[in-house]
């Protein structure tokens, strides 16, 4: 089943810990894409169509940063804008997809 935590695993020392708990975002739903850039995860909630944002401390609640997309993204994938040039042409790689910091 889904414990509806976010956690973070240390190879070395072979330890874990709860980064976040985000029940309150997902709720009976399914957290499915993941993606780390600098200090923030983003991650989607499957069933509505939305894509949250949450400090890599765990800090706060999470940010609702897009939603009603109609349809349940799959994946997540963070683009950082100084890395645009490298890209194929596509929604990313095109003026990055027309976004102002962050191509998700």
């Amino acid at each position: 089943g889904y414990t509806r935590l976010l956690e973070s695993y240390d190879i070395q020392y072979r330890t874990h810990s709860q980064v976040a708990n985000i029940t309150s975002v997902v709720g009976n739903s399914v957290s499915f894409g993941l993606a780390l850039h600098n200090d923030k995860l983003y991650f989607t909630v499957w069933d509505e169509g939305t894509v949250y944002s949450l400090p890599t401390s765990g800090a706060g609640e999470p940010t609702l940063l897009l939603q009603d997309l109609g349809y349940r993204p799959f994946g997540l994938q963070a683009v950082d804008s100084n890395t645009q040039d490298t890209l194929e042409p596509g929604a990313c790689g095109d003026n990055n997809g027309q976004c102002s910091h962050l191509c998700l």
